[in-house]
């Protein structure tokens, strides 16, 4: 049988060439081998190796379930009742009380000293006496009456011209008009006391411009008291009144 079988060998595989094939074939077995060989260290490499030495064993121990703590119930607090009740009980004592009885007025006593407060009101506004004569309840006669002769005169006197100017002077110096327009005239009537106070103004005839007569009657007010006038001429202003004729255009 081997004998045949170099037979077939020889046959399909002369030796030169089959030789060659030998070796070829050793080669390739040699180098899958050395593959493996190379594979499987590179792999026992990867893989981490354990030190038997360094384990620990420790046994395991089972922890217990936490018990519910016990709490105890919190302690009864005594509520306080309403007070209702108590408060219905005072307002039905309130109400049970009679109302007390309000103290009698004396009307009379009341009437007496409303009585004796007015009678000391009206010695208290009485005029004190300030000379004899108040006492002896004489009075101060009073001037008799100028005539019309004396009147007029007495307007037409330097004095009274004088007397006059002087004043109209002294109203036109406290006189204030800012607007652009003053041709007004208006106649104010002045009455004099003896002092030279301002007792009346009046305005005799009106300039047509309600602000220029209020103009001229602050003007006059302005300037009291006025000065006191000469006695020649006292008799006339506690008879007559003066009359001025304010000019726009001229103040």
């Amino acid at each position: 049988m081997w004998d045949w079988l170099q037979k077939i060998v020889h046959n399909f595989f002369p030796p030169q060439t089959f030789s060659r094939y030998v070796a070829i074939s050793t080669l390739v077995h040699l180098g899958i081998f050395l593959c493996f060989a190379f594979s499987f260290r590179v792999s026992k490499r990867s893989i981490p190796q354990i030190d038997p030495t360094k384990v620990v064993w420790t046994q395991t121990v089972k922890q217990k379930k936490p018990t519910p703590e016990n709490k105890l119930p919190p302690p009864d607090v005594a509520r306080e009742k309403p007070k209702v009740e108590e408060e219905k009980k005072v307002n039905v004592e309130k109400k049970k009380e009679e109302p007390k009885k309000k103290p009698e007025v004396d009307r009379k006593k009341l009437l007496e000293e409303a009585l004796s407060k007015v009678k000391n009101q009206i010695d208290d506004d009485r005029p004190t006496p300030k000379d004899d004569n108040f006492a002896s309840g004489e009075t101060t006669p009073t001037p008799p009456l100028l005539s019309s002769d004396q009147v007029a005169s007495m307007k037409a006197s330097p004095e009274m011209f004088a007397y006059t100017e002087a004043i109209h002077a002294l109203v036109v110096n406290n006189f204030l008009w800012y607007q652009s327009e003053k041709n007004f005239i208006t106649k104010i009537e002045i009455r004099l006391a003896a002092s030279g106070d301002i007792e009346k103004t009046t305005i005799l005839q009106s300039s047509g411009n309600q602000s220029f007569d209020q103009a001229t009657l602050r003007a006059i007010q302005k300037s009291s008291p006025l000065p006191q006038p000469p006695d020649t001429l006292a008799p006339l202003f506690n008879q007559e009144t003066i009359v001025f004729i304010f000019d726009g255009s001229q103040l």
